[in-house]
């Protein structure tokens, strides 16, 4: 019996250390961790790579969107899709290269 009692303890005993790390860890993340700017600073009209978006423009990126370029498995591709959204790409009248 008091050998059950002694292996409680210690399970009791693990526990809760496992669970002080794991609030630690999480504490230190919390005040660690890096606020993002509001979003309204991460793009704003002054900067500049600012792209104003007009309606042509996002038609086009609706276009692209529609090719089928995911893959479900690894290295098994649409490479007629893949080409057809480079295709689209190069031809597009907003492409800057």
């Amino acid at each position: 019996m008091a050998k059950l009692a002694t292996m409680l303890k210690r399970f009791l005993l693990i526990t809760l250390l496992a669970a002080c790390v794991f609030f630690g860890v999480i504490l230190l993340r919390t005040l660690l961790l890096q606020k993002l700017p509001p979003e309204t600073d991460i793009c704003s009209p002054s900067e500049v790579d600012f792209i104003a978006l007009d309606d042509a423009m996002i038609m086009q990126f609706q276009a692209a969107l529609r090719f089928r370029t995911v893959s479900r498995t690894i290295h098994d591709y649409d490479r007629e899709q893949l080409k057809l959204l480079d295709d689209h790409i190069v031809n597009s009248e907003y492409c800057t290269s």
